[in-house]
């Protein structure tokens, strides 16, 4: 849905395919964030959202960014 409504949708997924959570419970948490991220970024002029999952060390990072010029 991001890339239909957004101007811009960047992403980067580094996480091993066995994690210790379920992923019903990534897939909860990650679709909320996403969810709520592009409709932020839909009310922006830029459009814009990165998306970034990294695991390291034993630990996952989620980082969602977007850009918010209001007018």
């Amino acid at each position: 849905r991001a890339k239909t409504v957004l101007n811009h949708v960047n992403y980067e997924i580094n996480i091993p395919k066995e994690l210790a959570i379920r992923s019903f419970d990534l897939n909860v948490i990650v679709g909320n964030l996403l969810e709520n991220a592009i409709e932020s970024a839909e009310q922006s002029k830029e459009r814009w959202l990165e998306l970034f999952l990294n695991y390291e060390r034993g630990m996952l990072f989620i980082r969602a960014e977007i850009v918010m010029i209001m007018q």
